[in-house]
C-alpha cells in the first residue's frame, strides 16, 4: 500500500488447455500467489496440471475467474471460446494466447462479442510447461482499457514485459516471431548438419554452433546488429565467400547466400578487418 491507497487486486485466471504454454502460464501465476483454476484437454495435460497442483474449476469457480485463457492451437479458438463463454460470468474476459490471430478470431457467436476480448503472446519458445515466462516479452492486444490493465497486471506478476502490437499487422508480427525463434532453431539445426558432413561428430557439432550462436547473441544485445555482425561477409573477403559457397550445396547454399545478401545491408563497405 503507497500513499493511503490499496493496491487493485491480482485478476483470477482460469487457464484453458495445460499444454508447454498452458502450464507455464497457471503454474508461474499459481507460484507467484495469484488464483488459477486449469482446465486440461488431454492426458498429458492432465498430467501437468497434476505436477503442478493445479486445481481444475468447479461450476462456481468459473463464475469467478476474471479472465479466462485460450491456451489452444489457433484452428480451436473460435470453437473452445464458443464453448466456454457460457460457463464464465458475463463480466469474465476471453484471452486467446495466438499470436497470428487478431481478436475477431475468437468468433462471432453472441456470448464470445458481448464481453471483453483480448490477447496475450509470449515472444519465448516454449519447449515445456517447466518453462519460465519471467523475463519475457508478452505482445497484447485488449478491446478495453480495463482489460489490458488485467493482462499487465498478470505480465508483472509472471515477472514479464509488455509491448503492444496493432492488430492489422498480427500476421506479419507473428512471421517475424517465428522467425526469430523456431526460425533460429532451424538455421542452426542447417549449419550442424554442414559441420557433421565437415567431418564434426553430432555432439560436437551441435556445440560449436550454440557456442558461435550464443556469442552472436550476446553481442546483438550489447552492440547492436550492425556491430555485432562479423564473418567474411563483413570484411568483404570474396575468395572466401566463394570457398564457402563452392563447399555448400541445396538448402545450405541457398540459405548462405540470403542471409549474406541481408547481412551485407547492415554494413557499408569497410577495411579488411579481423
Amino acid at each position: 500500500m503507497q500513499g493511503g491507497r490499496r493496491a487493485p487486486p491480482l485478476p483470477k485466471i482460469l487457464v484453458v488447455g495445460v499444454g508447454r504454454l498452458g502450464g507455464a502460464l497457471a503454474s508461474g501465476y499459481q507460484a507467484r500467489g495469484g488464483w488459477t483454476r486449469a482446465v486440461p484437454h488431454s492426458a498429458v495435460s492432465r498430467r501437468t496440471a497434476r505436477t503442478f497442483y493445479l486445481k481444475t474449476p468447479t461450476p462456481p469457480e468459473w463464475k469467478e475467474a476474471t479472465l479466462c485463457f485460450l491456451c489452444v492451437p489457433d484452428a480451436a479458438v473460435a470453437l473452445v471460446a464458443t464453448e466456454v463463454a457460457p460457463k464464465l460470468s458475463a463480466s469474465a474476459a476471453l484471452v486467446h494466447c495466438a499470436g497470428a490471430l487478431t481478436l475477431e478470431g475468437f468468433g462471432t457467436s453472441t456470448e464470445v462479442l458481448g464481453r471483453d476480448r483480448g490477447s496475450f503472446h509470449p515472444l519465448r519458445g516454449m519447449a515445456s510447461p517447466r518453462d519460465s515466462i519471467a523475463g519475457a516479452i508478452i505482445a497484447l492486444s485488449a478491446s478495453s482499457r480495463s482489460l489490458l490493465f488485467h493482462l499487465r497486471q498478470v505480465a508483472t506478476l509472471l515477472e514479464a514485459t509488455t509491448l503492444r502490437v496493432p492488430e492489422r499487422e498480427r500476421a506479419r508480427y507473428h512471421a517475424s516471431a517465428v522467425m526469430s525463434s523456431a526460425g533460429v532453431v532451424a538455421l542452426l539445426s542447417l549449419a550442424a548438419r554442414e559441420m557433421r558432413e565437415a567431418g564434426l561428430s553430432e555432439g560436437e557439432a551441435r556445440r560449436a554452433v550454440l557456442s558461435l550462436a550464443t556469442g552472436a547473441l550476446g553481442a546483438l544485445e550489447r552492440y547492436g546488429f550492425e556491430r555485432s555482425l562479423t564473418g567474411p561477409w563483413v570484411r568483404g573477403d570474396a575468395k572466401t565467400v566463394s570457398r564457402n559457397l563452392s563447399a555448400l550445396s541445396g538448402p545450405g547454399r541457398v540459405l548462405y547466400r540470403g542471409l549474406m545478401r541481408e547481412g551485407l545491408k547492415l554494413v557499408r563497405p569497410k577495411s579488411p578487418r579481423e
